[in-house]
């Protein structure tokens, strides 16, 4: 079914033209191939997905929100190819090696002008490291990329608010010497000394009270008088800290970062940051906010990437419920927008996950050029029920 589904988006008469909608079901192949291995042909087949999947932005000059989207979600999906010492004896799975070479060449495309996206991208594969108990592989990876110090930094944030302080203390004895931004935070949100170094910037200071339980410092730190751009980072990095462990107070000082980024603070940050507050605010129940949020972006790639997180944050409400068509529409059109394309995959993927009786809506969508995402996105869902998300 995901082999018909990807001669449907390539079929020359009716398919997508752009290279980019085929890297969308070409990931969601590889996702299907290597949760379902069972030898190693599986594994490699699984590979090779996700390298055509990445060999469709050989473009280095496109820097455009699409490609940077599309490389980052595909460098998460690639942990899933790490096995156990077994799998990998049994050929199941990839070593950590592979694993790591994989996903650092896939983040080696990304356009080192969006610093955030790729901040982002390395706290999300941290998350998905440690969940198969290799926390250390996100250190091995973020020493081996641009602005390696930064991005160690990350992960060790991200280490800390996963409950990980042993692994975010190894991080930080193997960088003693080193300085950045996220490791003058990631010292203070360990409770560690700065001694005559630089003390943490404003956004990086909430965020280690907030990692360190302090949510009266944490927001005094961040609602402090200042340039409206500083107090929304700063709003921002707290809320994210506290997303999961607070999400009520989380909530609050998210709604605050998105009435700077919608008022004073509107042009003055990147666009991806707009996207991570929405990412966040959805998270946290407060899917309107974020959707009246997405609407400030000017870029329509990147404000397609908004509202793709904002019915995320929607389906992740839902649980047993399926979701609503109707949220495709926010997204755009998935002829033309990456974003929506993906859209139909996730929306497909979360109902079949709930009730296959989806099947019949996505047999409606348009052959060739959008069906495709909703059949790999039932196929998926189907997986899930049979394995658990």
């Amino acid at each position: 079914s995901m082999a018909s589904a990807l001669q449907e988006i390539k079929d020359p008469s009716s398919g997508a033209k752009d290279s980019k909608f085929h890297a969308i079901l070409l990931r969601a192949s590889a996702e299907y191939r290597i949760r379902s291995a069972e030898n190693k042909d599986d594994a490699d087949k699984a590979l090779e997905d996700f390298r055509g999947a990445r060999n469709a932005f050989q473009n280095q000059a496109d820097t455009s929100a699409d490609r940077h989207a599309l490389l980052a979600e595909l460098a998460v999906s690639m942990v899933a190819m790490l096995g156990t010492n077994e799998q990998v004896t049994e050929g199941k799975r990839h070593g950590p090696e592979t694993v790591k070479k994989e996903i650092r060449q896939t983040l080696q495309k990304l356009s080192a002008t969006e610093p955030e996206i790729m901040n982002d991208t390395i706290r999300a594969l941290t998350r998905k490291f440690v969940e198969k108990q290799q926390p250390s592989m996100a250190v091995d990876i973020a020493q081996q990329l641009t602005n390696p110090n930064e991005v160690a930094g990350q992960v060790g944030l991200e280490l800390v608010r996963l409950n990980q302080k042993a692994a975010a203390e190894e991080l930080l004895k193997k960088l003693a010497s080193a300085d950045a931004p996220s490791l003058q935070a990631l010292r203070a949100a360990l409770a560690k000394p700065a001694g005559d170094g630089p003390t943490p910037n404003r956004p990086g200071a909430a965020e280690a009270y907030a990692l360190l339980g302090d949510t009266v410092k944490a927001k005094a730190t961040a609602s402090a008088p200042g340039k409206a751009e500083e107090k929304a980072l700063a709003l921002i990095s707290a809320g994210r800290a506290l997303a999961d462990a607070n999400p009520t107070e989380a909530a609050e000082m998210l709604e605050g970062a998105a009435r700077l980024l919608g008022g004073d603070a509107r042009g003055q940050l990147s666009p991806w940051i707009t996207v991570r507050v929405c990412r966040l605010l959805g998270r946290v129940g407060k899917a309107d906010t974020a959707d009246t949020l997405a609407d400030t972006i000017s870029d329509p790639q990147v404000k397609a990437w908004a509202k793709l997180e904002v019915m995320r944050g929607r389906l992740s409400l839902l649980k047993d419920q399926q979701g609503h068509d109707a949220w495709l529409d926010e997204v755009g059109d998935p002829t033309k927008s990456a974003a929506a394309a993906k859209a139909r995959e996730e929306l497909a993927r979360h109902n079949a996950a709930v009730d296959l009786g989806y099947l019949e809506t996505v047999n409606a969508w348009t052959k060739g050029n959008v069906r495709p995402f909703g059949l790999a996105g039932l196929i998926l869902g189907q997986q899930d029920g049979r394995i658990g998300k």
